[in-house]
């Protein structure tokens, strides 16, 4: 972990640890067992949008606090980024994410979605379909939670984190956008991606799924 500022609610980095370490837990005991339609988390809602940088509609699930629509209050953002083979449903619904943001209670998870890009911009675009990874979490979803949520937009209320590729994906645009993150974290993530020259691995097909659309939450 980076050093956090002390604006940022410590408890943001203590959510980020126990999210993370049950995501780890879970994936390492549960090698036969069936899948499952996960129930919604309370406070869970799903948004989709257009994000221009990949040209596409794509989604996020997004933990809002219990009293979020009760009050006027301004909310520190964490961005937890999921694995390689998962999309933004498995952080919320099928781990523990949504739990702990609930108990935590005063911050907004945001889950976004990067198919298999490992959260880069393509060098080359087939077909003439968009892959701006990169730039679809750094400025297409933190742009539309900031504008629609009532978070603290600034670098001191805004973290990133992730597991595996999440975990790549998390120092990535940490470190290239310090700017914009006060705390960045990566449990087991898979770093040594970063060393490899197969180009063919950064246009991996990066899918998503379409859930509902979803209104502004002001």
């Amino acid at each position: 972990m980076l050093k956090i500022n002390t604006i940022l609610p410590a408890s943001l980095l203590t959510f980020a640890v126990m999210v993370l370490l049950a995501g780890v837990a879970l994936a390492q005991n549960s090698p036969n067992r069936v899948p499952v339609a996960a129930p919604i988390p309370a406070g869970l809602e799903t948004v989709e949008f257009f994000s221009p940088a990949v040209d596409r509609l794509m989604k996020f699930d997004i933990v809002l606090p219990k009293n979020y629509h009760d009050s006027d209050e301004r909310y520190p953002v964490l961005y937890l980024l999921h694995g390689f083979m998962q999309n933004y449903t498995v952080w919320g619904r099928n781990l523990a994410g949504a739990y702990y943001a609930r108990n935590l209670d005063n911050l907004i998870l945001v889950l976004p979605d990067g198919g298999n890009s490992w959260f880069v911009n393509y060098a080359s675009n087939e077909e003439g379909q968009l892959n701006n990874w990169e730039d679809h979490i750094v400025e297409d979803v933190i742009t539309y939670v900031d504008t629609n949520y009532r978070t603290e937009a600034r670098r001191e209320g805004r973290a990133i984190a992730g597991l595996s590729m999440g975990g790549f994906g998390a120092f990535s645009l940490g470190l290239r956008h310090p700017e914009m993150f006060i705390s960045i974290g990566s449990t087991s993530g898979a770093l040594s991606h970063a060393r490899r020259r197969d180009s063919s691995r950064h246009r991996s097909s990066a899918t998503s799924a379409q859930p509902r659309a979803a209104g502004a939450h002001r």
